[in-house]
């Protein structure tokens, strides 16, 4: 059986004894047969047991009830006193429950709190789509590929650039058909070419490259004066 809280409470006033009558029976009852109960029980009488070792007994007055009777208000009905009896067991009963609750504010467990959640996992931005192409010669010999990242520079791997006078010089040809120098590079192994921002945005999904063989100086040219040798669209990956 689950424990709440007003559970624990009357637990709490069986460990102090301070429940009378029938309510005590019924707390003792319900010891006997509630196993959870009964341990909660014990739980409160090995947690007060430290509290009646350090409170000393004190003995009231001898007049101390005397005292009380006679500061009472004579009843309008009969001239007569409240019966003492009464009053000292209204007293023992507020004060002992009072005790009780106050005990359960103070030495119950406070409950803990619930552990913070987990930082939300920030999903990485994701990588911008590449553009590859690779220009193939007249029987279909790759000669280089080029691959771009979407950053400032365009990646060149050059395979097997023809002989010829002139340096290789790689070429996109926008919608306009008006080919744009992208630089010369080496005739083998990789290259880095830096494009200007206006260059940028024509490569594109679909755009073509060319290549052919220009002299190195004035590179990079405003026109090819170069025989095409092979071209290749730009491809999404």
């Amino acid at each position: 059986m689950t424990m709440g809280d007003e559970d624990d409470v009357l637990a709490a006033e069986t460990a102090l004894g301070v429940l009378e009558g029938e309510d005590r029976a019924a707390a003792e009852a319900r010891r006997a047969s509630d196993p959870a109960f009964a341990a909660a029980v014990e739980a409160w009488e090995a947690r007060l047991a430290p509290f009646h070792e350090e409170v000393l007994p004190v003995a009231p007055s001898p007049d101390l009830w005397s005292r009380i009777e006679a500061a009472l208000p004579r009843s309008a009905a009969n001239d007569s006193r409240p019966a003492i009896g009464g009053w000292r067991a209204a007293a023992l009963s507020f004060g002992g429950i009072a005790a009780a609750l106050a005990l359960v504010l103070v030495t119950r467990p406070a409950t803990p709190p619930a552990p913070p959640a987990p930082p939300a996992q920030q999903q990485p931005a994701p990588a911008p789509a590449a553009l590859i192409a690779q220009l193939p010669d007249a029987e279909g010999a790759s000669m280089l590929a080029a691959r771009y990242d979407q950053g400032d520079a365009l990646d060149v791997r050059a395979t097997a650039i023809p002989e010829g006078p002139g340096e290789p010089e790689l070429w996109v040809i926008p919608a306009d058909g008006a080919p744009v120098s992208l630089g010369q590079f080496a005739r083998s192994g990789a290259s880095r070419l830096a494009l200007a921002p206006t260059t940028r945005a024509l490569l594109r999904d679909g755009a073509t490259l060319a290549l052919t063989l220009e002299p190195a100086e004035g590179a990079p040219h405003a026109a090819p004066s170069g025989t095409i040798l092979g071209t290749a669209r730009l491809t999404r990956i």
